[in-house]
């Protein structure tokens, strides 16, 4: 059985460099809007930028902030369905209409 690697990160740290750069030339938190410009010059689905953010979040490294402003946890059902390679519709992804940002 192959045990995951504990030094190696779980999501796509393309995807994480991509993200922090974004983040650092702005320097506000990256909203929905933010994310659909970043992948349509990039070509990367919304739902892959969300799964790699979600993944950050679990792990500390990210922030989500809700649409109030407050920091939480993304809604625990649509993270399970990113994970799962599922695509998002219109109404789920209101779901995580907040921000991110890095934690710290």
């Amino acid at each position: 059985m192959d045990m995951p690697n504990p030094d190696q990160p779980r999501w796509d740290v393309a995807l994480e460099a991509l993200l922090a750069e974004q983040f650092h030339s702005t320097a506000t938190p990256l909203s929905q809007a933010d994310l659909q410009r970043l992948g349509h010059a990039y070509t990367i689905r919304l739902d892959d930028l969300l799964d790699t953010l979600c993944l950050m979040v679990e792990h500390g490294t990210w922030v989500y902030i809700d649409p109030d402003g407050n920091e939480a946890t993304p809604d625990r059902n649509i993270v399970k369905l990113l994970h799962a390679n599922y695509r998002l519709n219109p109404v789920q992804l209101e779901r995580l209409g907040g921000s991110w940002r890095p934690a710290g």
